[in-house]
């Protein structure tokens, strides 16, 4: 499929990048405001330039921060698309209509400084996501793409045979996969043994040894996160929240390997037993 200018599945999570050298950018804060200009939440790329955030319907706007660059791109105004990166954002405000919506849009910003921080990151190739060679092949299979759906137009125009046309409308399905990518599902879901979503409760994790916690993430109310993580082994925790307002674990995994960046694994919790506090059979252990 690449080698037909397609694009892989698209990546669960939006980036923030430079918009001439195509590198993520790290650290940039990015805000999420509200259609009255309300700031909602916030969150800052990891080394690859990641970030997404789990929404509910309404209506957006994301802007980002970054020293020694400045949004939304004058280099890029009116693309939707570049080499690497599609569903460029400008600033616009946005309409999210379905539950539990991961808002990954993909934000170029102009360099306006060196930025000696983006210049040694990239001098010791720390990116894990793209690369040069990506760049490359994204260019070279673009140029074959289009050439090939050119010969096609010309072939179905000039002998309108039944295997032109044929081949000229798998282009035309290419055509549209190229445009709208392959989506793939973004967040992971909690809930407990009969189905039921567990509102708000909070997800931890952990390096595999349980030494060090490296995030934390809490769930919606149809108990769904969203949680980027670096390649690697993780072990994950569940607190769900309690009526006072506390958390108590419920539940801890095995380790768990990541090799595409994301948790999104949806997790079952046996919930204990909750009795009465008058219940005196509670009190006697029987």
């Amino acid at each position: 499929m690449a080698a037909l200018g397609v694009r892989k599945r698209a990546r669960p999570w939006g980036t923030v990048y430079d918009s001439i050298t195509k590198q993520p950018l790290d650290p940039a804060v990015v805000v999420l405001y509200d259609l009255n200009g309300r700031e909602i939440t916030t969150s800052i790329t990891d080394l690859d330039g990641r970030f997404g955030f789990l929404v509910q319907p309404g209506v957006y706007k994301v802007v980002p921060h970054k020293t020694n660059y400045t949004f939304a791109s004058e280099k890029l105004s009116g693309k939707s698309r570049d080499e690497l990166y599609h569903d460029l954002y400008f600033g616009d405000y946005f309409e999210v209509k379905e539950e539990s919506q991961v808002i990954a849009r993909n934000l170029p910003m102009d360099p306006v400084k060196f930025d000696w921080n983006e210049f040694a990151k990239n001098k010791q190739k720390l990116m894990k996501f793209y690369s040069r060679r990506d760049r490359i092949l994204a260019r070279v299979t673009t140029i074959f793409f289009f050439f090939g759906f050119f010969v096609a137009l010309a072939a179905v125009l000039s002998i309108p045979k039944t295997y032109n046309i044929v081949i000229f409308s798998l282009y035309l399905v290419l055509v549209f996969i190229r445009r709208v990518g392959l989506k793939t599902r973004a967040f992971g879901q909690v809930t407990d043994s009969e189905g039921n979503p567990l509102s708000f409760s909070l997800i931890k994790v952990f390096s595999a040894d349980l030494k060090n916690q490296i995030t934390q993430r809490a769930t919606d109310k149809y108990g769904r996160y969203f949680c980027l993580v670096p390649n690697g082994s993780y072990c994950v925790t569940i607190e769900r929240k309690l009526e006072d307002g506390s958390y108590t674990q419920i539940f801890a995994s095995e380790p768990i390997s990541i090799n595409a960046g994301i948790i999104k694994k949806d997790f079952k919790v046996g919930l204990p037993i909750e009795l009465p506090a008058n219940d005196s059979s509670a009190k006697l252990g029987e």
